[in-house]
């Protein structure tokens, strides 16, 4: 049976931009909740966690959930972040660096819900080289945890909540302040 012309499919709406939260002491760190959608941006957020900027793609259909071209999409997202870096924007508000995608379409019939979440990262050649992870305590001792601590409390929230990153600079056998606490965009 043919679609009237009034019920004809519709086009793909438009990318929404969102915000979720980040806390990493959940198991799932990552959380998209109801007002994530307020034109206001992270107005909601508590103070204590980090916004990350995203981009939410409702399809009207399964076929065109299948049909976006997921690579392009990734590759647009990686895109913004270079521009970020290149204009300076990402150190003036580094929570441009943590961007994620979501493309979702949900059959409300069969109550069945088809979602695509990306995190666009850069791959760098050859990748670098660290050293394992540690825990804090066994890097620094009890004056300097204190000190990281307190310095990461004072930093300022802004609309984005607790900035995700930030620079720790020790000092070793000279006066003050043992750790150094600065955000991401502050050079000194």
């Amino acid at each position: 049976m043919r679609r009237p012309p009034a019920l004809a499919r519709p086009q793909r709406t438009f990318p929404l931009p969102t915000t979720a939260a980040h806390e990493p002491q959940v198991a799932s760190p990552l959380c998209v909740s109801a007002d994530a959608f307020d034109s206001g941006g992270a107005a909601g957020v508590p103070p204590s966690l980090c916004v990350v900027p995203g981009t939410l793609i409702n399809a009207n259909t399964l076929e065109d959930f299948k049909e976006w071209d997921k690579a392009e999409l990734l590759r647009k997202a990686a895109a913004a972040i270079w521009q970020d870096m290149c204009s300076g924007a990402a150190l003036a508000e580094p929570h441009r660096l943590c961007r994620f995608l979501l493309l979702t379409f949900a059959d409300l019939k069969t109550h069945k819900y088809y979602y695509w979440f990306a995190f666009p990262a850069f791959a760098l050649d050859p990748p670098p080289r660290a050293t394992p992870p540690a825990p804090l305590a066994s890097l620094l001792d009890a004056s300097q945890l204190d000190a990281l601590r307190r310095g990461y409390a004072a930093l300022p929230a802004s609309a984005h909540g607790r900035p995700a990153f930030f620079a720790v600079r020790l000092s070793c056998g000279s006066a003050g302040e043992p750790v150094q606490v600065a955000g991401a965009g502050r050079r000194e």
